[in-house]
């Protein structure tokens, strides 16, 4: 039995993008702070990325996206910072709700 569903309002599309968007900022921001956080609490993890970034650019203005893309350490700490952030968050992805969003129902 297939359910028909009311187009949404103006409003409706609004909020959605509204908290669409957000979850998207607040998440990019946690994993980076979280990340951050990681590095800054774990000095050989510290001293080892700021010796990779330093031998890499000994000139600050000559960071470049390319480059950074490069570095081993880094990539490393990045694809952590991801990983550990990604298992905490799928930790709370279920939220059943009476609308049907969230739930495993379709």
């Amino acid at each position: 039995m297939s359910k028909v569903r009311e187009p949404l309002s103006d409003l409706a599309v609004f909020a959605d993008a509204v908290n669409v968007t957000g979850a998207g900022a607040e998440t990019t921001g946690s994993t980076a702070g979280r990340g951050i956080f990681e590095v800054l609490s774990t000095p050989e993890v510290h001293e080892r990325l700021y010796r990779e970034l330093r031998e890499a650019f000994p000139d600050p203005a000559d960071i470049n996206l390319l480059s950074l893309e490069k570095l081993p350490y880094l990539q490393g700490v990045i694809k952590e910072a991801l990983r550990y952030v990604l298992i905490i968050q799928s930790a709370f992805s279920f939220f059943p709700s009476s609308n049907g969003i969230g739930d495993n129902n379709g």
